[in-house]
């Protein structure tokens, strides 16, 4: 019985704190606040949305005319203080302190100061209520003055200590003074950008304005210098038409002069019926006076004399071996200007190192020597390096392939260099610039082995192209189209071309063999030296023997014309005098020196 009457007296306080509370809600002036005075409010401004005390009431009629103010009806409460006082200490310790915090000063703002206090010590105040449509809709005697956060919602006191007590509250007020706040600063802020802004523009357009000025100057200077280049180019243009027709003059009179005699020359080869001697006729000659009549040919079409090179034309360049003789005592080349090779083997010198440095290989496979140049290819460098006669390094360019041989193509002082892993030759200036590459047979995939392992021109401008792979012997003519292909038995080393006797002399792994340029086979050569992989066959036209390069014996061999054996030289080593798998050789007319490219040694031997 006694629990159940003190929780009835309980309810009963706690209906009767909640009563005394809706009671002390009194409305402030907004004007006072905004100006930090607390004064209470007589009436409410619905165009302002404002409560007004009474002397700014005064001061809004005068202001605003036509403004609508709506007077607040009073009803008066009688309450003691001791009993407010308790009753609101009762009902606040009840919920958290901060709450408490907020909404006491609250509660003291709303006590009307004009209260009177009686012999019993009792506070009787008078409660103002505002408009309707500003008090809450749960509480609808309850002003709606605080924010919940977390409910995005405004409610009274009542809420505030009933069912948002745990919430995030804040009073409208405050609410509205920090939100001023916070829109002065970004006025402020707003303010200070548009001045920058300004100051920016001002400056940008001083800046286009001086742009403007100086691309208007610059166009005038450049209009001037294109006018004085202009000047210049035409008296240019002037002084190099005069200097061609003047050069073009003395050309055509040199050109016609030597067509002259050359139209001796071949007329005195008509007249020779029968040559039972070729024993002075060499390839070399030969080259020498195709490349003399081709040359003055090339000239001539540059000149556009069409009428001179339609009669130029009609001569027949194809020379016939059997009458060139004559042709060959008017050339005055004698075979005592060249010097000959000594047969001793004796040890000049040396130079490369293995390396990728300017006098440096990594591998060389091949040799050439043409015009006082010597090439060697570097394979494993993927280069092209270019020595004088005399053995010094003159320059080198650089290939997108690994190279595998080359050659001279005298018919227009080219070189065509072979490609080590794909059946591809490249054709290339003197001085390194690419000019066209053939693709031999459909065949493009990487192989295994080598590929193009040599190439060489016969004299009548046909390229030989011998294929480690297929064992095949390719004949082409000039412009790469296919005029032949010969099937090998066995693998293909090296060749060399017998204009002499129109013969090709075909090496294997252990055999050298002779066969017609149809690919008969004619004879094997005997001989008790056992080749291994011979790689390169040449022919002195001095001593009018045949060098071979025997590469897995390490040695170097000398036959006779008539292929007999006449010396060995060499064997497996690094010193002078000794070779790690020899790949190529060439000869040095000029010097009677035998060049060796020593592959594994990484270098160039010269003997003589």
């Amino acid at each position: 019985m006694k629990t159940s009457e003190m929780k009835n007296n309980e309810n009963q306080q706690q209906q009767q704190n909640n009563n005394e509370i809706n009671n002390l809600m009194i409305p402030l002036c907004n004007v006072c606040i905004e100006d930090e005075w607390e004064q209470q409010s007589i009436c409410f401004c619905k165009d302002c949305s404002k409560y007004l005390c009474e002397i700014h009431t005064g001061i809004h009629k005068k202001k605003f005319k036509n403004h609508i103010l709506e007077y607040l009806s009073p009803t008066t409460t009688i309450i003691t203080t001791e009993t407010t006082n308790s009753n609101l200490s009762t009902t606040v310790s009840s919920n958290n302190n901060t709450l408490q915090q907020q909404l006491q000063p609250q509660l003291q703002q709303s006590i009307n100061v004009s209260s009177f206090i009686d012999n019993n010590n009792t506070l009787q105040q008078e409660l103002i209520y505002h408009p309707s449509h500003h008090y809450c809709k749960e509480h609808q005697d309850q002003i709606t003055n605080i924010k919940c956060n977390n409910c995005k919602l405004l409610i009274c006191i009542k809420c505030a200590l009933q069912n948002h007590k745990q919430h995030d509250t804040i009073l409208i007020e405050d609410c509205i003074k920090k939100d001023k706040e916070e829109f002065i600063k970004l006025f402020n802020k707003k303010k200070d950008s548009t001045e920058i802004i300004k100051k920016r523009k001002l400056k940008v357009e001083n800046n286009l304005l001086k742009v403007n000025k100086q691309i208007k100057i610059s166009n005038e200077n450049i209009e001037l210098e294109f006018d004085k280049i202009n000047k210049n180019l035409n008296d240019k243009k002037d002084q190099l038409l005069n200097e061609i027709n003047s050069l073009q003059k003395n050309e055509i009179n040199k050109l016609q002069n030597e067509i002259k005699i050359l139209e001796e020359n071949l007329q005195q080869l008509n007249e020779f019926s029968q040559i039972n001697d070729l024993n002075n006729l060499h390839e070399i000659d030969l080259n020498i006076i195709k490349n003399k009549i081709e040359n003055s040919k090339t000239i001539l079409n540059k000149l556009f004399l069409q009428n001179e090179y339609d009669n130029y034309n009609k001569f027949n360049f194809t020379i016939n071996t059997k009458k060139a003789i004559s042709l060959i005592n008017e050339t005055k080349i004698e075979e005592s200007n060249l010097t000959k090779f000594s047969n001793k083997f004796k040890f000049v010198g040396q130079f490369g190192s293995k390396g990728n440095g300017n006098n440096q290989f990594n591998y060389p496979r091949d040799i050439l020597i043409d015009n006082n140049l010597i090439y060697i290819v570097d394979t494993d460098n993927n280069r092209i390096s270019i020595f004088d006669i005399n053995y010094q390094f003159v320059k080198q360019f650089t290939l997108k392939f690994t190279p595998s041989c080359i050659t001279m193509d005298k018919t227009n002082d080219t070189l065509l260099i072979g490609d080590f892993w794909y059946n591809i030759v490249y054709r290339y200036s003197k001085n390194g610039i690419l000019l066209n590459k053939y693709l031999i047979d459909d065949n493009i995939k990487k192989s295994v082995f080598i590929s193009i392992l040599g190439i060489d021109i016969d004299e009548n401008e046909n390229i030989l192209i011998y294929n480690y792979n297929n064992k095949k012997l390719l004949i082409l003519t000039k412009n790469f189209k296919l005029i032949k292909e010969i099937n090998l038995d066995k693998y293909c080393y090296s060749i060399l071309i017998n204009i002499k006797k129109n013969e090709l002399i075909i090496s294997n792994d252990h055999n050298l063999n002779i066969y017609t340029k149809d690919g008969k086979l004619i004879k094997t050569i005997e001989s008790n030296e056992k080749f291994n992989c011979p790689s390169k066959i040449i022919y002195n036209i001095v001593n009018k023997q045949y060098i071979i390069c025997d590469e897995w014996n390490h040695r170097i061999l000398l036959f006779n014309d008539n292929f007999e054996f006449i010396k060995s030289f060499g064997k497996e080593g690094n010193e002078q005098n000794e070779f790690k798998f020899p790949k190529s050789i060439a000869i040095n007319y000029k010097t009677g020196h035998l060049l060796v490219v020593d592959k594994n040694n990484h270098c160039i031997k010269i003997y003589k």
